[in-house]
């Protein structure tokens, strides 16, 4: 929110002169993964990771590659958010797997951690976007307040309210054309399962509920 605002004052001062624009980060390989399901299953975290950053992807390789595109910022966060959770779904997918839970409910291994990790990625990504709902609406309320106190009159949008607007707008126009040019054509599916358990969807819920986002571990270590 901070950079948008400075990006929007930035924008006043010098019109288009030196500011930050949104841009296509670099192929983000996910090659140490041992498998196309493991890489299916990190593709679907790091869309729903990117989207709630206001970041999109395109994937290649059989999921082996991913291209965010957004703002320099929140493809960087994407990433190393990407990178940080990915072992720590996958370890919490194994130890479920393993566990009496799991064995009692006749689940084959495989459909319960794709089913795990299916729902591990959909919270994550709900708890990002929850959390970025609250920063941003807490932002514009103190940006509304401090302008009613120094103008009580003006009724105009405020300066916070007016960046988020043109950052979303701007990152939406330049995927789009960014998609175009590319001949982008369709969207991501997800990964699927034909035995999908209630209780793998539940524990992979509460494991991504109860995760520290910014663990240490990183892809391939």
């Amino acid at each position: 929110i901070d950079l948008a605002i400075l990006r929007k004052k930035q924008a006043d001062a010098n019109g288009d002169a030196d500011r930050t624009r949104p841009t296509t980060g670099k192929l983000f390989d996910l090659s140490a993964l041992p498998n196309v399901t493991y890489r299916n299953l990190a593709v679907e975290l790091g869309s729903r990771i990117g989207r709630a950053h206001g970041a999109q992807c395109t994937i290649r390789g059989r999921s082996q590659y991913l291209t965010f595109y957004g703002f320099p910022e929140d493809i960087a966060l994407t990433e190393l958010m990407l990178t940080r959770v990915t072992p720590m779904m996958f370890d919490a997918a194994d130890e479920y797997v393993q566990s009496p839970e799991r064995k009692a409910s006749g689940v084959a291994a495989k459909s319960a951690r794709i089913a795990f990790c299916q729902s591990f990625a959909t919270e994550v990504g709900r708890r990002l976007s929850e959390a970025v709902r609250q920063t941003t609406e807490a932002a514009v309320a103190e940006d509304e307040q401090r302008q009613i106190v120094d103008d009580p009159n003006d009724v105009t949008a405020s300066n916070t309210a007016l960046a988020i607007r043109s950052k979303e707008l701007e990152v939406a126009d330049y995927i789009a054309h960014e998609f175009r040019r590319i001949g982008v054509r369709g969207s991501w599916k997800g990964s699927s399962t034909s035995d999908w358990g209630r209780g793998s969807y539940e524990a992979g819920k509460s494991a991504a509920k109860n995760a520290n986002l910014f663990g240490r571990r990183e892809i391939g270590s």
